[in-house]
């Protein structure tokens, strides 16, 4: 049986550092929102031997025991009692290392596939357990709806959005490292956070000028601080028109809301840098 899966990506339309905690994690405030375009593409084939195999064409992510979906597939085997006898393959859309989630996506996606072929021998509560082991983000992405996420951001409710929010995604092409991010992001002051409870507000009545206001990342900061090249490009997108900028997760990619058409302000950003950039118009519905 062949079990394919189509996972998106994430923003962080808010993101607070509440501090650390004794396990070495920091305790967050964040909420989650799924970006449906793009979206990777995972594959489980069964083998016709005992194995697990993991592969992946993309330069940057690893192959075989390296790979998070490596990880999952062990825990899941481990969870069942049932031998691997998998190849998981992996398309990579959403840029790698960028804060946008994609390996924690690829991680889920591996799980909801790998239960779907045994016919759901677990029920969801195990595979969250499963999830938030593997890594903070990898709970989110097995039901991907706008989410407040607490603790290491693995513990998440779902919160309405009244309203499609339309992105511009902006990638400078070079990756930054979770463990970078969180451990240099009090090296500049910045500004405390923005009420979340008021931007949960503005979302659930879909107020746009209210969510764009609420928008904040504590990371933000030290990674624009570190790589100027972030800055300069927050700094073009919101001369472009973006009603508010700020880096996803641990960056270094960039979102822009836009009330209205993205495409523009999308257009606006490749002309500014040609094609040296990935950038993706884009919405949240």
């Amino acid at each position: 049986m062949t079990v394919t899966r189509q996972i998106p990506g994430k923003i962080n339309l808010f993101l607070d550092v509440l501090g650390k905690r004794p396990d070495g994690y920091h305790e967050l405030r964040t909420i989650f929102l799924p970006v449906h375009d793009p979206m990777d593409e995972v594959t489980v084939a069964q083998l016709d031997q005992p194995g697990l195999d993991v592969i992946c064409a993309h330069p940057g992510v690893p192959d075989g025991e390296d790979n998070i979906c490596w990880r999952a597939a062990q825990a899941f085997a481990e969870a069942t009692g049932i031998g691997p006898r998998w190849q998981i393959s992996i398309t990579k859309r959403i840029p790698v290392a960028a804060g946008m989630g994609g390996g924690s996506a690829d991680a889920a996606a591996t799980l909801l596939a790998l239960n779907e072929s045994c016919g759901h021998c677990l029920p969801m509560e195990t595979l969250h357990e499963l999830a938030a082991r593997i890594g903070a983000d990898v709970p989110f992405f097995l039901d991907p709806v706008p989410a407040l996420g607490e603790g290491i951001g693995d513990r998440l409710r779902p919160v309405p959005l009244a309203c499609p929010l339309s992105l511009v995604l902006v990638n400078p092409g070079f990756p930054v490292s979770v463990a970078w991010s969180y451990g240099n992001f009090d090296r500049r002051p910045r500004p405390p956070a923005p009420a979340c409870d008021a931007l949960l507000a503005a979302m659930a009545t879909g107020d746009f000028s209210g969510i764009a206001s609420g928008v904040y990342n504590a990371l933000d900061y030290a990674v624009r601080d570190k790589f100027p090249l972030v800055d300069m490009l927050r700094e073009t997108m919101l001369a472009a028109g973006c009603a508010a900028v700020a880096v996803s997760g641990s960056g270094p990619t960039l979102f822009g809301l836009v009330d209205g058409d993205p495409e523009p302000m999308a257009a606006a950003v490749r002309a500014e840098y040609g094609g040296d950039l990935w950038v993706q118009a884009t919405q949240v519905l």
